[in-house]
């Protein structure tokens, strides 16, 4: 399976008020995605089956 790791540093998201729950720190696992900010967005099905299986380990 293939994955890229990153911690960003900088920037926010819209939900950063449940970035931990209940005291215990929590990951957001993203999927590459083309137009993201658009009506509609692209993504490689391989990248989603790669998410998908990581989620469920």
């Amino acid at each position: 399976m293939s994955y890229t790791r990153a911690v960003r540093t900088g920037g926010g998201i819209d939900g950063s008020e449940i970035l931990t729950y209940e005291g215990i720190p929590t990951i957001c696992i993203g999927i590459p995605v083309r137009y993201e900010h658009t009506n509609y967005g692209m993504v490689a099905y391989q990248d989603f089956a790669y998410t998908v299986k990581l989620g469920t380990v």
